[in-house]
């Protein structure tokens, strides 16, 4: 069964924090009767967030972080040399 998510994140707490809890929302249901539904806060607020693993969430922004510092430098040389100009 495929689900979309918003985003990488969202997914990650999902496949992992809802077996954590009890009821419903530890299934996902099945093709006739998905279970597509988010979290309550309740339920978010007793997700143990030490048991999910947000490493591939993590490897993304090390990307992101890694291209924006790269763009800045880049920025500010171009803006360094047009002032020596």
């Amino acid at each position: 069964m495929l689900f979309h998510f918003n985003s990488k994140l969202s997914r990650i707490v999902h496949e992992q924090g809802r077996p954590e809890l009890e009821g419903d929302i530890s299934s996902w249901g099945g093709p006739e009767s998905p279970n597509c539904r988010g979290f309550t806060p309740e339920e978010f607020q007793m997700l143990d967030f030490s048991r999910i693993d947000l490493s591939e969430w993590y490897g993304d922004i090390e990307v992101k972080a890694q291209d924006e510092i790269e763009s800045e430098m880049e920025e500010s040389i171009e803006g360094f040399y047009d002032k020596i100009q």
